[in-house]
């Protein structure tokens, strides 16, 4: 545990510096000694982001994702990755994951108001991901098309589909009592 401390305090000092590539090589060391440190992971996603290595940002996120049941945090970085990755619907998807998880939460509900979506609108998306309906059609968004050339997002940006959508029915469940 202390040589994992060492390796953290030396990756948290190389990301100061901007040594991204230094920090992200650091943060695996740490990742090694405790590979069930969520928050080491979205630290991990960062410094990959900075360097440039998105692939390996948004398998971290995705790892943060994983370990901390599907909070807000590590969904709103996934999205910024994908949105960087050239993917506003999976970007969207990520973060309105980050708000069925958390829906008063300040940073999601800005990253959703400048995506165009307004409060009103996020209950009706949440319920079309629910019903299986995310596609960039359904949502009426995206660049990749309307009607019968809209796209269905990947299975892997379903955003751990099953329990993303146990957690909106549990909300919307909470809701209408």
């Amino acid at each position: 545990k202390f040589l994992a401390r060492g390796a953290q305090r030396k990756a948290q000092n190389a990301a100061k510096a901007g040594d991204w590539a230094q920090a992200a090589r650091l943060y695996r060391q740490v990742l090694a000694r405790r590979p069930g440190y969520a928050y080491g992971y979205l630290k991990l996603g960062h410094a990959l982001k900075e360097a440039g290595d998105l692939t390996g940002a948004e398998a971290a996120y995705w790892r943060a994702v994983a370990l901390t049941g599907g909070k807000a945090a590590p969904f709103v970085h996934l999205g910024h990755v994908l949105k960087l990755n050239g993917d506003p619907g999976a970007a969207l998807a990520a973060h309105l994951a980050a708000w069925i998880s958390e829906p008063a939460n300040a940073e999601v509900n800005a990253e959703l108001l400048g995506q165009g979506h307004d409060a009103s609108d996020l209950r009706l998306l949440a319920e079309r991901l629910l019903g299986g309906e995310f596609s960039l059609e359904a949502i009426g968004e995206g660049p990749q098309g309307k009607g019968e050339d809209a796209k269905p997002l990947p299975l892997a940006t379903l955003l751990k589909e099953q329990a993303v959508r146990a957690d909106l029915a549990r909300i919307l469940a909470v809701e209408a009592r």
